[in-house]
């Protein structure tokens, strides 16, 4: 298992911070879910988060985050921020999904990504969906939403 804890650019806020748990192998966290509501999107997120693990492993620890953003009286969550949040370096921005289908889950989304590429100055970020593949452009930039196995393969 592996915490993943939320993003902040205080050293002392971050043992006291909300954080995430994944499975070190999405097999593993179905195997071992105590409950069936946790399904395909949690494997997929669960994937990602593995993917993403060992892209960074050579950055500091905290390099690898979840973001809670507010937008006004709107509050988003972004499932990964890759970069360095001490340094306000936020190199990759990417949320998962099954799929697109759902206007008003996407519209969340796709919302929490154009919030967070505001405020960390990025004009670009990533949804991995099961099979979908378009660009999107948004009032802060583009969001490229990719099928998670060619993300996955590195494509």
């Amino acid at each position: 298992m592996f915490s993943l804890p939320e993003m902040s650019r205080s050293l002392s806020s971050t043992t006291r911070r909300a954080q995430k748990i994944y499975a070190a192998d999405p097999g593993l966290e179905a195997a071992f879910s105590p409950t069936a509501t946790r399904g395909l999107g949690q494997r997929l997120e669960t994937a990602a988060f593995v993917k993403l693990r060992r892209s960074c492993g050579f950055l500091r620890k905290d390099a690898l985050t979840w973001a809670q953003l507010k937008d006004g009286s709107a509050s988003h969550e972004v499932d990964f921020v890759l970069g360095d949040a001490l340094v306000g370096e936020q190199l990759r921005l990417v949320q998962v999904m099954i799929s697109l289908e759902d206007e008003s889950t996407a519209r969340h989304e796709f919302s929490a990504l154009d919030t967070a590429m505001a405020r960390f100055g990025q004009n670009e970020s990533w949804i991995v969906t099961m099979n979908q593949k378009e660009d999107r452009k948004l009032p802060s930039g583009t969001v490229h939403v990719v099928p998670a196995w060619g993300w996955l393969l590195g494509d």
